[in-house]
């Protein structure tokens, strides 16, 4: 299912799009950071005009699902790097031992990954951001990469681990920010740390989700989000601040007592984070700690706002329950069901309603 792509530009893995897989999803992580308009979105999931687009690789480092492919991005031969390196990007024409489109487009867990074994990045060719096509996007990514590998080196307390460097500084700047606000503001409506969907201007979701809103699709974990538990692994769970879990692409949901038990989060879920877990007489909703992006997308389809979002980084792989619901059996059909206000299950339910409405 994915679109092909000529060239060296992005491929697009389209079934792995939060868009894609519920049409509702508001999700414009690529569009934000495209300097060049060349990323659609709609209901369908995102497409790519090859006229606008640059082949800068910034997309790539910022979808959480892994939507996009760069494959001139060197992010193999980074992580295969057994002694310091030097990095340089391509429109600045600075001479290192690799080159890529944009410094931005290293992901922050490639960063961390060499940080962690001792190996220095020097960046080369930030001193040209200020001309380059493309800013400001690109340099405000270079920026929050390299807080958010420091923020981590930090919280593991090792001292062995060695931070990229830059050979030029980069100064923040109010054009950069504002670049950057549209993409933070909706991955902040996620929070549950002091920024809850309750307290949103306006809700989530607006109506009742639709059963075809949710497409069908392979669960995929991206590779960025195994190393970093790979990275990790020497903690159950690392507790952040909310910038740095944006830059990250990763969190940890909970569930309140306002769960249904309607299973659309676990249906959407594109890791398969989410599970349901039946028995004779129980409900429950599971999550794999490991494996939650941070996407947000379950929280987007919940109509009951019963999901919120932990800026966490979650190691281990345990599987812990979110919520759990006492499972009847429908006195008319035999289903078994979690909704409690009544004696019929959902189906049954609605056939009676409508029975009545008919012939009453």
């Amino acid at each position: 299912m994915s679109q092909p792509s000529s060239g060296i530009f992005p491929k697009i893995y389209l079934e792995r799009c939060s868009r894609y897989r519920f049409s509702y999803s508001q999700c414009h992580y690529c569009r934000e950071v495209c300097p060049h308009d060349a990323l659609q979105l709609s209901e369908q999931g995102v497409e790519l005009e090859a006229g606008k687009c640059a082949n800068c690789g910034l997309c790539s480092s910022a979808c959480p699902t892994n939507v996009f492919h760069a494959a001139h991005i060197p992010t193999s031969k980074l992580l295969q790097a057994e002694k310091d390196i030097s990095v340089s990007c391509l429109p600045s024409q600075i001479e290192a031992e690799l080159t890529v489109p944009c410094l931005g487009a290293i992901d922050a867990v490639v960063m961390s990954e060499l940080a962690q074994r001792g190996i220095e990045v020097t960046l080369k060719g930030s001193s040209h951001c200020e001309e380059c096509a493309h800013a400001p996007q690109g340099k405000q990514i270079l920026k929050e990469t390299l807080a958010a590998v420091e923020s981590l080196c930090q919280s593991m307390s090792d001292d062995s681990w060695i931070k990229p460097r830059l050979d030029n500084d980069i100064k923040a700047n109010n054009g950069v920010d504002r670049a950057r606000a549209g993409r933070r503001q909706f991955f902040r409506r996620f929070l549950a740390s002091g920024v809850a969907a309750a307290q949103s201007n306006e809700p989530l979701i607006k109506h009742k989700v639709l059963e075809t809103a949710v497409r069908p699709a392979a669960h995929y974990i991206p590779q960025k989000r195994k190393l970093l538990s790979k990275i990790t692994k020497e903690c159950d769970s690392i507790i952040l601040n909310e910038d740095v879990a944006f830059t990250f692409s990763v969190g940890i949901v909970s569930a309140t007592e306002d769960c249904s038990g309607c299973e659309i989060c676990s249906r959407v879920c594109p890791t398969g984070a989410l599970s349901i877990h039946e028995e004779d007489k129980t409900w429950q909703l599971h999550i794999f700690g490991d494996r939650c992006l941070g996407c947000g997308l379950c929280i987007e389809s919940c109509s009951y706002n019963a999901i919120e979002l932990n800026p966490i980084i979650a190691s281990a792989a345990q599987d812990n329950i979110l919520h759990s619901l006492y499972r009847y059996r429908c006195q008319s059909c035999g289903r078994h069901f979690v909704h409690s206000d009544s004696d019929l299950c959902p189906v049954c339910k609605d056939d009676e309603e409508s029975f009545d409405a008919i012939f009453n």
